[in-house]
């Protein structure tokens, strides 16, 4: 267990990074992948399974590759994905531009693109750092450097900034204030019992600011049964495909079982 911890941490060690250009691209593909899901969507019967299916298929397992089987070819992916795109766009008759609107109009649809990118591309890279597949370049550096992963931390906390009530000029009581960062310090608290709990390895320059519970779960209970480092590609490319999986689903259903359980309360209460 020991020799496992420590090459664990030489694992995580001695990151320097990649170059601007590779993890913009990277990020670029993200814009392609949703694009050429509006475009697919216009000849698709509205179902919420099949929308669930095609939402993975298209926009969360691109990048999944892109980010472990094809990191030496993103530039090239990159290419395909957008000639893809103005294929599509400009032999279909229909307007994939009346499919892009939001039902809040309060903000951009802008907003939510960016706001579901990150938080796509920051699901994948934390769930898929543990593994060899995941190239050692777009995990966090060490001390100074580009990365993908440094990046999602700048533009997580942004992604969470521009729709905050300061920005948004809305008005918050001491009350809600304080359940807000009460949610916050409970989260941050079962992060730091489940980290030590399943004895995960701490790095002292990462301080995780884009962890959160569920990938902690995720990660911890699949640590604590195979040896992730020495996993082939083909099991790691598979755990990370049922992580990235898992979460979609999680963040799709969610809102409707919580409404249900408000229901329910109400329901109880009369």
């Amino acid at each position: 267990m020991d020799d496992y911890r420590h090459r664990k941490e030489l694992f995580v060690s001695n990151l320097n990074g990649t170059t601007l250009s590779e993890t913009g691209s990277i990020l670029l593909n993200g814009c392609a992948t949703y694009f050429l899901c509006q475009l697919v969507k216009v000849n698709i019967a509205k179902s919420s399974f099949l929308n669930l299916l095609l939402e993975n298929s298209i926009i969360v397992i691109p990048p999944l590759f892109v980010c472990t089987l094809l990191s030496s070819f993103n530039y090239l992916f990159l290419i395909v994905l957008w000639s893809l795109c103005f294929l599509i766009y400009f032999t279909q008759k229909a307007s994939p531009i009346k499919l892009i609107q939001t039902n809040n109009k309060s903000y951009s649809s802008t907003i939510e693109l960016f706001r579901g990118q990150i938080l796509i591309a920051t699901c994948l890279c934390i769930l898929a750092v543990d593994f060899p597949i995941f190239p050692r370049r777009y995990a966090k550096t060490e001390n100074y450097g580009y990365s993908l992963m440094d990046k999602g931390v700048g533009l997580f906390a942004l992604a969470h900034g521009i729709v905050s009530a300061e920005a948004r000029n809305k008005q918050t009581s001491l009350k809600d204030l304080f359940l807000e960062n009460f949610i916050l310090f409970l989260l941050g608290l079962i992060r730091l019992i489940s980290i030590k709990y399943f004895s995960y390895v701490e790095h002292v320059s990462e301080y995780g600011l884009d962890i959160f519970l569920l990938a902690n779960v995720l990660t911890g209970i699949v640590n604590l049964n195979i040896n992730t480092i020495d996993s082939s590609d083909f099991t790691s490319f598979m755990i990370i495909l049922l992580y990235m999986f898992t979460v979609s689903s999680f963040t799709y259903f969610c809102p409707s079982i919580i409404k249900l359980i408000l229901k329910y309360l109400k329901l109880s209460k009369k």
